[in-house]
């Protein structure tokens, strides 16, 4: 993962990708298929990219746009950190897991 630049999440259908969570933790690049839960968390081109199940060339257009634009997607890169942040890290489980507790 580390020497990674993105991760490509073609599933049909899942719930979470752990994978992807995993990338964002990193600043990775996620693109995911837009029947995959995380992109319930990602906005395209914002903090990651989303494309069409089965739509194979859209997926070739994401993959060769972080490919060819590598050097231009920091801001990107950050933005899925803060995702990370926000919805997934140790901090976002505990004040959630708090608010239950405190019946928030």
């Amino acid at each position: 993962m580390k020497q990674s630049d993105c991760v490509i999440v073609p599933s049909r259908e899942d719930a979470t990708n752990t994978c992807a969570v995993e990338a964002m933790s990193m600043s990775k690049i996620c693109i995911c298929s837009d029947m995959a839960g995380i992109t319930k968390y990602i906005s395209d081109k914002e903090n990651g990219y989303i494309f069409h199940s089965e739509d194979i060339q859209m997926l070739v257009e994401k993959i060769m746009y972080v490919v060819d634009k590598k050097e231009k997607q920091e801001s990107l890169r950050k933005h899925a950190r803060m995702t990370y942040e926000k919805y997934f890290s140790y901090n976002a489980f505990r004040q959630e897991l708090m608010k239950i507790i405190e019946g928030k």
